[in-house]
Formats: C-alpha cells, structure tokens, sequence
C-alpha cells in the first residue's frame, strides 16, 4: 500500500473508534482535523524541524537537565545522526525515549517483536527501527494518532510503505515481509498471544480508563510478555476519572525494576521560564508475566 492508501484505510476507521477514546481524547481531538498536522503539538507531543541557530540552545539545555551522560549514549548518536538527516531537532520528547531505548537495550529487549501503546510523534517507532533495523514493531493507537505518526514516517524515509500494514483482521498479522503493524484501538485484541516479546506504554495508559487499561493488560498477559511502562502516579481525566498508577492490574508480575522516573521529571522551553517541573511525579517499571 502507498502511504496515501494507508492514510485512507485508518481514515476509514476512525467513526469505529469513537468508544476506544477516554474523556481525554474526546477532549484533545474536539478538532476533527488536528492530527493532519503533523507539526503542531495538540497534546501528543512535539515535532520540531531542525534549527542551526537553536542547536546550540537544545545541547546546553539537555546538558543541564539529563547530564553529560546522554551525549555518549549509542542511542542518541544514532538517533541525532538520523533525525538531521530528515530535518528534525533532538527536543525533550525525543531525549526521554532515547533514555528509555538506552534503558531498554540494558536488558536486551528492543530487538524482535516490540509493541507500543500509544506512540506520540512517532517517537517511540522511528527510534526502535533506527537502532535496530530487524525489529518487527506494532503501534496500536486511535487512527488519529496513527496517521499522525504516518505523516512523520513518510518525512523520514525509515520505512517504505511496503513495510507498514494497518491490520483490520488477524491474517494481516501473517505478512512476514512487515515490518510495522498499525493497530487501530478497537482492533487491539488482535494482538492476544502473539508472541509480542515486549510492551512499552509511555504516558498513554494514564491517558485512558480502567477499563481500557484493564483490557491492554489481558493483551498483555496472554503473551506472558515483558511491559515497560512510564506513567503518572496520579492523574484526573477531564470527566473526574483518577487514574492511578498502583491501581493497574499487575497482579503476579515479577517487577525488575520500580521506580521514580529521572527524565520524566524537568522540561526546557524556548521561552521564560526556561525549566519546569514536569506535570506530576511519573513511575516507571519494567515486569514480567508468565
């Protein structure tokens, strides 16, 4: 499929999604046609082109608020040479997933099949394909979202559109010269014991209702998967829904870790006053189901 046909089947799917979408998303798509821009951040993170002049101004920032380290992380070396390739700046959502993909790597897992819950920005798919060109990725999302991502996929030239399938039945799984999955949210049951090596959810099951986040982990669960996870610890969705990160349903996973989340806690802007906490105390974990 050409990326304009695959732009036109989730186009097609979007009116069957509406009851996938929390009171969050209700209130963040009120603009039907928001998510053609890829440019603009309506509340799914940032896209900014590349800039000579601010270069310097985002190396200073990331310095002083990631640290020295970031700079010698393979990860951003690869993702950085990348990103300038197709004129697009390293920014704070950028530098938290390349921390998350150094983390990642630590334990071995992004390689093989790797699904994620509500990507941003493509941030999260064009990252894991950059640093490992044989991974099979699935991106379940709305379709909003997903052609959002597409949009930014199309400027990158990481994937041809051969690559990308948007799945609407079980046999589209099947197709082993894909590489990317796209998964419509009301298709996400598709994906039940899979094989999906690893689950990473960044910021989105805090985005969603108990019952959805309920329905990604029995998702999870059948595949006896890894779940990476960055969220909230608390957060109140527009309908007065308190989403709590102790509330998921972990239940018997073995935890590797569970913690605070560093880079999840300060933003730079291009604007006074330059640094900010970011909004609430994010925990991050990584478990494992059998």
């Amino acid at each position: 499929m050409s990326f304009e046909i695959l732009i036109n089947t989730l186009t097609d799917l979007i009116s069957e999604n509406e009851k996938e979408k929390s009171s969050h998303w209700r209130e963040i798509l009120r603009n039907k046609r928001s998510f053609l821009n890829f440019k603009e951040n309506y509340g799914y993170g940032q896209y900014k082109e590349y800039n000579k002049f601010y270069e310097t101004y985002h190396n200073l920032m990331q310095t002083l608020i990631f640290g020295r380290e970031l700079k010698e992380f393979n990860e951003y070396k690869l993702v950085k040479h990348y990103y300038k390739k197709f004129n697009r700046q390293v920014e704070c959502d950028v530098v938290r997933h390349i921390f998350t993909f150094n983390l990642l790597n630590k334990f071995r897992l992004l390689k093989d099949n790797v699904a994620v819950i509500g990507d941003g920005k493509a941030n999260f798919i064009l990252g894991s394909r950059i640093i490992n060109p044989e991974i099979k990725l699935f991106s379940i999302n709305l379709p909003e979202l997903l052609i959002n991502d597409l949009l930014i996929i199309n400027q990158s030239n990481i994937f041809s559109h051969e690559e990308i399938c948007v799945v609407k039945e079980e046999a589209d799984l099947e197709k082993e010269h894909i590489k990317l999955f796209l998964i419509p949210a009301n298709k996400n049951n598709l994906l039940e014991s899979k094989k999906i090596d690893l689950f990473v959810n960044i910021v989105s099951f805090q985005e969603m209702n108990y019952e959805q986040i309920n329905n990604y982990f029995s998702i999870i669960k059948s595949n006896n998967s890894y779940l990476y996870n960055c969220n909230r610890e608390k957060k109140i969705l527009p309908d007065g829904i308190k989403i709590e990160y102790e509330k998921y349903p972990f239940d018997n996973a073995k935890f590797l870790f569970k913690e605070e989340c560093i880079w999840h806690k300060n933003i730079y802007l291009s604007k006074y006053p330059f640094i900010k906490k970011y909004e609430g105390s994010h925990i991050h974990s990584l478990c494992k189901f059998n």
